[in-house]
């Protein structure tokens, strides 16, 4: 079994805030822009032939024994007598908002309005391959693709 993930994340948010009076009512202020980039890569590969017909794997790691029935290692798609099954995901999503926030204070009263909105786009690239033994092609068994742009949530 081959598994390897790689994810980058960038973000950023930005502020400003400040303070002032409209005659005797204070004001404590603060809006800002916050981006968020995300990228998600996976690979997952298997071997059919490493694992017996109850999902257990043949190689038993507490007793290892070079006897084991069926047992083909597989270095590529490509491998003579493999029987390989695997996904490769790809994600990639943007998200952008804004907020802003007041609160406002008078004598002991104090009330806070605020707002906040956001948009995000998203892709996705979903692929399962398979060989078999018998041909040494890789076939792609589900392809997904697809985006949505822009999301906004309710």
């Amino acid at each position: 079994m081959q598994y390897h993930t790689n994810t980058n994340t960038i973000g950023l948010d930005t502020r400003l805030y400040g303070k002032f009076n409209t005659g005797k009512i204070k004001h404590t202020w603060v809006m800002g822009a916050d981006f968020r980039h995300y990228d998600y890569n996976s690979n997952f590969v298997y071997n059919y032939n490493d694992y017996s017909a109850d999902g257990s794997p043949l190689i038993n790691v507490w007793n290892p024994s070079s006897g084991y029935q069926g047992f083909t290692p597989c270095f590529t798609w490509n491998h003579a007598g493999c029987d390989l099954k695997g996904w490769i995901y790809n994600t990639s999503y943007f998200q952008k908002g804004i907020y802003f926030q007041d609160q406002i204070k008078w004598k002991r009263l104090s009330i806070l309005l605020g707002g906040w909105q956001d948009w995000v786009n998203m892709k996705y690239n979903n692929n399962s391959y398979f060989t078999n033994e018998n041909d040494d092609n890789v076939k792609t068994l589900l392809s997904n693709n697809a985006g949505r742009e822009p999301h906004q949530p309710k």
